[in-house]
């Protein structure tokens, strides 16, 4: 680690404070040195980008699962003999929209 010489503090109630603590005990550090990485996190935009990356892979994953729901449902329809696949694709195409284009 590069050599720091600017001092910051601030203060913390008593709660932030324990739970600066009880963070910095499971990542096996001092709560200063914790403190330290999520002020450099912060400012890198570490948590944000992290968020964001995960919520792309989430969209990516509901999407797959909205597919697989979609043609799950198409083939139970036809297989029951219930609908013919034109039918029964047009009936989950209408109720099984995409996330995000519902409405």
């Amino acid at each position: 680690m590069p050599l720091r010489s600017a001092t910051v503090t601030f203060r913390l109630t008593p709660s932030e404070k324990t739970r600066l603590a009880a963070d910095a005990e499971r990542a096996g550090v001092s709560a200063g040195d914790h403190a330290r990485r999520l002020v450099l996190a912060a400012l890198d935009g570490g948590e944000a980008a992290q968020l964001r990356e995960d919520i792309e892979v989430l969209r990516t994953e509901l999407a797959r699962l909205h597919k697989d729901l979609a043609n799950s449902v198409l083939v139970l329809l036809e297989e029951a003999g219930k609908m013919s696949r034109p039918q029964a694709s047009h009936w989950a195409h209408e109720h099984l929209k995409p996330p995000g284009r519902r409405g």
